[in-house]
């Protein structure tokens, strides 16, 4: 064989090798992002509602349409966290899974491509559940300290009779959280084993599984006291207008040094912070500030150990400025807003019911207020 030859064969090696990585990228891809279950895939073996131990090592059997040729098998557990996807480029396509070591249910998809680079797909639901009796519950971590408002979880495992110790975290497995003094004074305990800190104190939280119970002591101790920010409301407010709205926060340690800020602000917000926990909302929206803007943050944070803070979400709508005259606000002054001017004439005080055509201020809908009406409507 001539070096050329060689060379050739080398070539044609190299092609068939990045086409097959490029196929294994493909199906790492659609598997993620696109999910398309095709007839022409099957699992044989187990069957779809099949019943298996948590743990247990199973035999996936999979099979081609009629007619199509596979170059590789990949599958994966959709509902085992962390599981790596199994690939095979070997038929028959019998491939040995570990299903989780939980209880529940997953499901098991098969993913295949032929030589064309056409993709298969297909998927079955499996249910794991064991015949032997608990025996004892084990929670991770076994206490629970906090020095700070913040949250932990809990791991928790089963022991069995027939010597399985099987993850029993979720509700679905028929466990149970609940505070033992039966308030979320100190802690807030969540359906799955989140576990939030509330403020200072002792209480115990009771993991519960078929009868069988495990008690896990919890202890708050929050040394640094969080900040409390003024009630900040959402502003609507005229293009052209300025507004200054103050704004405060506490905070029990006398000590601690607060800084106001904002986070997501548009360019005609500011947040002025005087320096002795308390500062000033600043908005002074032009003409082309027109809309409504969502998600804006204002912040109080402290300088204690750890950094503790309070913030609050409001909207600001800015909206275009009012045409004097216009007593309707639809942005013109005609007939409409003259039957609205007459309705009110010779009214005073609470019986106005447009204070717009109160235009001298003295708390009658007069002549006076008439004239100047009637002035806008002849300039427009």
């Amino acid at each position: 064989m001539d070096m050329l030859e060689q060379k050739k064969i080398l070539i044609w090696r190299s092609i068939k090798i990045l086409s097959i990585l490029l196929a294994i990228v493909t199906m790492f891809v659609i598997f993620t992002y696109h999910p398309a279950y095709s007839q022409e895939l099957n699992i044989v073996n187990p069957m779809d509602g099949a019943i298996f131990s948590p743990g247990e090592t199973i035999t996936v059997i999979v099979e081609p349409g009629a007619g199509i040729s596979l170059e590789l098998v990949m599958i994966r557990l959709k509902g085992a966290w962390k599981a790596k996807p199994i690939i095979d480029r070997l038929s028959p396509f019998e491939i040995p899974v570990t299903l989780p070591n939980k209880i529940g249910s997953v499901v098991l998809e098969a993913y295949g491509i032929d030589q064309t680079e056409h993709e298969y797909s297909t998927q079955i639901t499996l249910t794991l559940e064991t015949t032997s009796s608990l025996q004892e519950i084990r929670v991770s971590p076994k206490k629970l300290n906090f020095e700070f408002l913040s949250d932990r979880s809990l791991v928790v495992k089963g022991l069995y009779l027939d010597g399985t110790t099987i993850k029993i975290t979720s509700p679905k497995t028929g466990t149970t959280y609940e505070m033992l003094s039966g308030n979320n004074g100190v802690v807030e305990v969540f359906p799955w084993g989140r576990v939030v800190a509330k403020g200072n104190g002792q209480d115990t939280i009771i993991v519960s599984n078929n009868g069988i119970t495990k008690a896990v002591p919890v202890v708050v101790q929050v040394t640094n006291s969080q900040p409390n920010l003024s009630s900040v409301e959402d502003v609507l407010i005229e293009a052209g207008t300025t507004l200054d709205i103050p704004i405060s926060a506490t905070d029990l340690d006398e000590e601690d040094i607060i800084i106001l800020s904002g986070d997501n602000l548009p360019t005609f917000v500011q947040v002025l912070d005087n320096g002795n926990r308390t500062g000033i909302l600043h908005i002074a929206p032009n003409g082309n500030d027109i809309g409504a803007y969502s998600g804006i943050y204002i912040s109080a944070l402290d300088n204690g150990n750890p950094v503790l803070g309070d913030s609050q979400k409001i909207t600001i709508q800015v909206t275009a400025p009012l045409v004097p005259g216009d007593l309707n606000s639809d942005g013109d002054i005609d007939p409409a807003d003259r039957s609205i001017f007459l309705a009110n004439y010779g009214k005073c005080n609470e019986e106005i019911t447009n204070s717009l055509t109160d235009y001298d201020g003295d708390g009658c809908v007069t002549g006076r207020d008439y004239r100047i009406w009637y002035g806008y409507y002849r300039s427009q």
